[in-house]
């Protein structure tokens, strides 16, 4: 029988779907040797469905601002058992219970910031090392590039007529919360106006978001 590993994630419109995406990623690499489960909210089963999991592949569990981990894992044994988490509705206290309970933790994270106790941590951020330094509460980390989580489809090469150097594609996630693909694209037109721009937005975008790119497109034909 294979090991089992949850992982539990957040993701929706307001915080956008990078979380869900690693833990996808992840699960592609874990699949040949453990029994994957992923952990969610309601908001991410369609992307969950999208991806091909089928109901017995995750285990759905309640919204709420910070998560609970008596709810999320009432009646799961923890000992043997493996579990991940990414997002930031995890603290502390979740932490040390998952803990407690037999889980051995693996925590994906992108701040180092506060008491990160777990038995291993991942952030793939380029030279971030450092950070971890004086954090003698991590059992082990795993930094830099080498450790990014990506689907498969990312490692493919891309057919040589399909390279243009005038072309650049521009993507801040799946929801952009904060707009940020306007900002950065109304600054880079500006620096580079010879330059071809393609940007990527999703159905998570809010309508006034999109309406902004379709005019800064409509100004700016190429």
């Amino acid at each position: 029988m294979k090991p089992t590993i949850f992982l539990r994630g957040n993701g929706g419109s307001g915080i956008g779907w990078g979380h869900i995406s690693r833990l996808l990623a992840l699960r592609e690499i874990l699949k040949p040797e453990f029994a994957v489960t992923m952990v969610v909210p309601p908001a991410c089963i369609p992307l969950l469905q999208k991806a091909g999991l089928q109901s017995a592949d995750f285990l759905q569990v309640s919204e709420s601002e910070m998560a609970d981990f008596a709810v999320d894992f009432a009646g799961i044994p923890g000992l043997g058992n493996m579990l991940v988490l990414d997002g930031y509705t995890f603290d502390t206290v979740y932490r040390e219970n998952a803990m407690k309970a037999g889980f051995r933790l693996v925590l994906i994270d992108d701040f180092a910031r506060g008491d990160l106790r777990c038995d291993l941590l991942i952030n793939h951020a380029p030279l971030c090392e450092t950070l971890y330094s004086g954090h003698t509460e991590i059992g082990r980390y795993c930094c830099g590039i080498d450790y990014a989580l990506l689907r498969s489809e990312f490692y493919r090469p891309l057919p040589e007529n399909t390279r243009d150097p005038d072309t650049v594609l521009l993507s801040m996630g799946g929801a952009d919360p904060d707009d940020l693909s306007f900002t950065i694209l109304s600054e880079l037109m500006l620096a580079f106006p010879e330059l071809k721009w393609h940007v990527v937005h999703t159905s998570s975008f809010r309508q006034d978001h999109i309406r902004q790119l379709l005019q800064l497109q409509k100004n700016n034909p190429c």
